[in-house]
């Protein structure tokens, strides 16, 4: 499961000042699976 782990992983600190920008949010996401 290694995009799992690299989308926690990514997401881990991403959580901590992205939680308040939810425009980021998809943008994050899109740029993962990129």
């Amino acid at each position: 499961v290694t995009l799992g782990s690299r989308y926690s992983f990514q997401l881990r600190p991403h959580a901590q000042f992205g939680n308040a920008t939810l425009t980021d949010s998809p943008t994050r996401v899109l740029w993962v699976f990129t």
